[in-house]
């Protein structure tokens, strides 16, 4: 497992005035989306990207590792947790992977 990998991040990202809450839900979301990037992706690269409007804040973390099969995958608390966490800011959460 990668866990001590160093990884390249590039960010383009800008975070609008959020309440106390939900910008704690934000930083453990991206905080257990960088982990498994680090212990399972084998990347080398890593990039956090927002896009930002009135009504949404769509968050997007993007490396170069090996991919995954989604339909093979058995979420995780990882997972999980993220998936709880989007839900209640309210959200949704998209994995896509190759």
């Amino acid at each position: 497992v990668g866990q001590n990998r160093s990884l390249q991040i590039t960010t383009e990202a800008q975070f609008p005035r959020l309440s106390i809450a939900s910008q704690y839900q934000l930083y453990c979301i991206l905080r257990e989306g960088f982990t498994n990037i680090q212990k399972h992706a084998n990347a080398s690269h890593v990039k956090l990207s927002t896009q930002v409007t009135s009504e949404i804040v769509k968050i997007v973390l993007t490396d170069d590792g090996q991919g995954f099969d989604l339909a093979q995958v058995k979420p995780g608390f990882g997972l999980q947790g993220m998936q709880e966490r989007v839900q209640s800011l309210p959200g949704a959460l998209t994995i896509q992977s190759t």
